[in-house]
């Protein structure tokens, strides 16, 4: 699971939704559009809600991955979860212009590689 921070809140939600959305909100930035999602959540009580999010070219927003309790994988509907997925990936292809395949993201790894100081 990952908790989206956006704006002044967050959600909790799957990994593959979270870097969905993250992606998506890449496309639409570099668009300077919109785009209004909604994803399946874990609510404060552990049980599946859902959210709406309002993505914008200014909304800027973090994932990051989160313990998850064991009551909560009970309630996550894995098919719902997927259904999120594909629906956020569809939303990306749509804003592609001509129809052509976005870039993937490749992870920078530069933070990691260590400086030592020329030894």
């Amino acid at each position: 699971m990952k908790r989206i921070y956006y704006s002044s809140g967050s959600v909790l939600t799957g990994d593959y939704i979270a870097d969905a959305i993250l992606d998506l909100a890449q496309v639409v930035a570099s668009r300077n559009s919109t785009a209004s999602v909604d994803i399946p959540v874990i609510l404060p009580d552990g049980e599946t809600g859902h959210a709406k999010l309002l993505i914008s070219h200014a909304s800027p927003m973090l994932a990051v991955p989160e313990a998850v309790m064991t009551r909560i994988s009970r309630t996550w509907d894995e098919d719902a979860a997927n259904d999120a997925v594909r629906g956020v990936r569809d939303h990306i292809k749509s804003l592609a212009r001509g129809g052509r395949a976005l870039p993937e993201r490749s992870p920078d790894v530069s933070a990691y590689i260590p400086d030592f100081g020329g030894l």
